[in-house]
């Protein structure tokens, strides 16, 4: 599971940067989504958890977390589904 999760929080990364960067920020801004990956690696289900009121920000969360390709989910696990809460910030 370590290394699916390393993949995905990579992956979610290299969707993300690139959509904030060139926004200018003065304070610290965190978006935070809750999503479940299904077992195909599929999102079924996404909330927006918390928004910095800012509507670049939070756009560019959701999309990047919308975008990036998810791997079907490890043998083995526990639960049928993958709840993730993920955080999304800028400094």
């Amino acid at each position: 599971m370590t290394s699916y999760m390393k993949t995905l929080i990579s992956a979610l990364k290299e969707r993300w940067t690139p959509l904030v960067t060139s926004q200018p920020t003065k304070n610290r801004e965190e978006t935070v989504i809750d999503f479940t990956i299904a077992p195909d690696g599929h999102i079924f289900a996404m909330r927006l958890e918390d928004s910095t009121h800012d509507v670049v920000f939070d756009k560019a969360a959701w999309s990047a977390t919308k975008a990036t390709s998810y791997l079907p989910l490890p043998a083995g696990m526990k639960e049928p589904n993958l709840k993730l809460r993920a955080h999304f910030t800028i400094n």
